[in-house]
């Protein structure tokens, strides 16, 4: 099984921890079905999101799956992938509202 973590400092404008919620629901609802698309359903996967609500906020992602057919450097390079364009898309959507990410 490969575990692959992340950690994301997020936006630097007040939000409840409801909204911190949802976002970390969508990414990990969203990256889950990257990664079974790239795997063209091969795996088996767990996503989970530590949300860290005082500023600045952070998403702690980790993510750990399990494939039939594919080598740990495969799987971990198709995980990092799906985290890189996943996060990608929720900081665009986020930048969109008026939020900023942090370098």
């Amino acid at each position: 099984m490969k575990k692959q973590q992340s950690n994301q400092p997020f936006y630097s404008k007040q939000v409840s921890k409801e909204f911190l919620q949802q976002i970390a629901v969508l990414i990990a609802e969203k990256l889950e079905e990257n990664i079974r698309e790239k795997m063209r359903g091969d795996v088996e996967i767990i996503v989970h999101i530590d949300v860290i609500d005082d500023w600045p906020y952070t998403f702690e992602v980790t993510v750990e799956a399990k494939s039939k057919i594919m080598d740990e450097h495969k799987l971990k390079e198709i995980i990092e992938k799906a985290l890189d364009e996943e996060l990608e898309k929720i900081a665009e959507h986020m930048e969109e509202r008026g939020f900023k990410l942090l370098p």
